[in-house]
């Protein structure tokens, strides 16, 4: 039985990721993608467009499903950050799904005045309910 995941990341890292059929979380922790098992869903959520400048994005901007295989360390050409990453298969015809117009119906959302909190964790599990709402939204939305 499949699970459902948010994974949170800025738009430039997810896009990396998106090109290269990968994930990873936490700034590469193991813990997260040990987690993960082939056909879990992912949906990645950006709160910024830039790792490190403050640009607001807050949108849900790629959805996908685990790959066969182990959590691996992902080579980015040096030794001081080793990320562990899982392969996932994308969903291409997606686009940019606002987290605003959710917030009142997402249930791992239970303070709307303080909506972005979960999301401060960086990976955790959603229910199918809220996986297939994110999806939708992301289905019917445009890439901006």
């Amino acid at each position: 039985m499949s699970k459902y995941y948010v994974i949170v990341a800025s738009l430039d890292h997810v896009m990396h990721a998106v090109s290269g059929g990968f994930i990873q979380a936490n700034h590469g922790k193991q813990g997260p993608m040990s987690k993960l098992r082939e056909g879990d869903r992912i949906v990645c959520y950006c709160p910024r467009r830039e790792f490190g400048k403050k640009e607001a994005f807050q949108k849900f901007c790629a959805l996908g499903t685990v790959q066969p295989g182990e959590a691996y360390i992902g080579d980015m050409g040096h030794k001081d950050f080793q990320p562990y990453r899982r392969d996932v298969q994308y969903i291409e015809d997606v686009g940019y799904a606002p987290i605003r117009p959710l917030i009142e119906q997402l249930s791992f959302i239970t303070d709307s005045k303080k909506w972005g909190f979960p999301f401060r964790r960086g990976f955790f599990a959603i229910d199918e309910a809220d996986f297939h709402l994110i999806e939708t939204s992301m289905i019917n939305a445009t890439k901006s």
